[in-house]
């Protein structure tokens, strides 16, 4: 075997090593990482983190509505009262600054 062709073959290995470390770390850190808990919080406490008010959340939840927005956290009934999943709300606000920062859709 010459030189160059070992030279090869161990730059490809380093390569492979290389992607296997990267992707082993990742998945270690993902395990590690703190697990999101789940809250329930009240319509009300929804609406002061989006600044909206009532009608504006019936708007965006009625497919019927010209200003539906499809992909708004669903509500939650319980008891007579309507909750939502803090953790839904917060995704929805973040791909909406994600959007607004790539020049797309506005709210």
């Amino acid at each position: 075997m010459s030189s160059l062709q070992t030279k090869a073959i161990i730059e490809e290995l380093k390569g492979f090593l290389d992607e296997s470390l990267a992707r082993h770390f990742s998945e270690l850190k993902e395990s590690l990482a703190p697990k999101e808990e789940l809250a329930f919080i009240r319509l009300s406490e929804a609406m002061k983190m989006l600044g909206a008010g009532r009608a504006t959340f019936d708007r965006w939840q009625n497919p019927k509505s010209e200003y539906y927005i499809p992909d708004f956290p669903r509500k939650i009934r319980m008891g007579g009262y309507v909750f939502y999943e803090r953790n839904e709300i917060q995704a929805f606000m973040q791909t909406r600054l994600e959007q607004r920062e790539q020049g797309g859709e506005q709210c």
